[in-house]
């Protein structure tokens, strides 16, 4: 369903492919990119490294990554591994937290207060049934102003600014949380290069 939606007229500008088309498939299971990623060698033990940011089956473990920062998990603490994070990735960025509802945003760096609003997902969405349920990476790697469907839930100041941007799971204060970066310029981006900026390495 949210392949349909995305890729015709409600989610696409006029001869402007669909999401699925910009990833070249329905985004990305975190589990293959967990597989990918652990047979690139030896695995380096968290505490040798302590601001990277670990990478398991639930997706960025940002509880592990927040406590290089701090012993408790305080806004503050929050802010300041989510700031880090912005350095490293030259995006804009928020936390959704999945609630009974679906998911809306807790924390944002960058963003307008108008998006902080109005970015959020309940579960009767088709984005949220076919990628934020299943736990997927979603990865638009260019025009994402073009779609209706990201038009409708960001200011056009963050439009303006905007050009990729990446979904990812993970956790956090032990809940299921979804990570948005917002990039700028019209660069083509990897996968790759996105976790080699955030130093992600599988725990």
């Amino acid at each position: 369903m949210a392949e349909s939606l995305l890729s015709s007229g409600h989610g696409a500008s006029d001869g402007v492919p669909g999401i699925d088309q910009l990833l070249g498939k329905k985004g990305v299971v975190i589990d293959a990119v967990l597989r990918r990623e652990k047979k690139e060698g030896e695995q380096p033990l968290f505490t040798m490294y302590p601001r990277k940011i670990p990478i398991n089956d639930s997706g960025l473990d940002l509880d592990r990554y927040m406590r290089a920062f701090g012993k408790s998990l305080s806004d503050k603490i929050k802010i300041n591994g989510f700031g880090e994070v912005l350095k490293r990735s030259k995006a804009i960025s928020a936390v959704l937290f999945s609630d009974d509802d679906g998911y809306c945003v807790s924390i944002s760096i960058g963003l307008t207060n108008k998006t902080a609003a109005l970015l959020q997902f309940d579960r009767e969405d088709p984005f949220y049934t076919e990628y934020l349920q299943k736990k997927k990476i979603v990865f638009v790697r260019h025009s994402f102003g073009n779609f209706s469907f990201f038009r409708n839930r960001f200011s056009s100041e963050d439009l303006r600014f905007i050009q990729a941007c990446i979904f990812f799971p993970g956790l956090m204060d032990r809940k299921p949380a979804y990570i948005f970066l917002g990039f700028p310029g019209i660069d083509t981006f990897e996968l790759r290069e996105i976790f080699d900026r955030l130093e992600v390495f599988p725990a």
